[in-house]
């Protein structure tokens, strides 16, 4: 549902761009793309927020050994241990205060998007220069 969530999300998205609605701000929120923007954010933000409650309450549960031992199995060779965004989000604080949930799914949220459109744009980028070259064409 998630991946599927994302590509509806990215087309309603370019259907809103160029829509001729979308001068009218007001009126957006009574049309059918908004309904379809709210269940489609609700997905996304459903998943990731499930991500993150889970990812919490592993890192929670785990004992300081099981930690050491994990670190110092995924350390890399010049001894540090290597976070996943989603663990460096849940270990860090500003002022004291550890981010809330809603703050990581923000990030987690851009990454995944932004990961998502810069993969679709080198494959159109490595695709259209492809086609345009018939020598590498036939090497393919």
């Amino acid at each position: 549902p998630y991946v599927k969530a994302v590509k509806e999300m990215a087309d309603l998205i370019l259907r809103r761009l160029f829509s001729a609605l979308r001068e009218f701000r007001w009126l957006f929120p009574f049309l059918k793309m908004a309904k379809q923007q709210k269940r489609l954010l609700n997905v996304l933000h459903s998943f990731t927020d499930l991500v993150i409650v889970t990812r919490k309450n592993q890192l929670e549960n785990e004992s300081a050994q099981q930690i050491t031992q994990k670190k110092l199995e995924e350390s890399d060779i010049y001894g540090k241990r290597k976070l996943t965004l989603l663990d460096l989000l849940l270990n860090v604080s500003i002022d004291g205060h550890p981010l809330s949930n809603p703050d990581i799914r923000e990030e987690v949220d851009t990454f995944m998007a932004a990961g998502h459109d810069t993969t679709t744009s080198a494959l159109s980028f490595g695709a259209y220069h492809i086609a345009r070259n018939p020598a590498v064409q036939q090497k393919l």
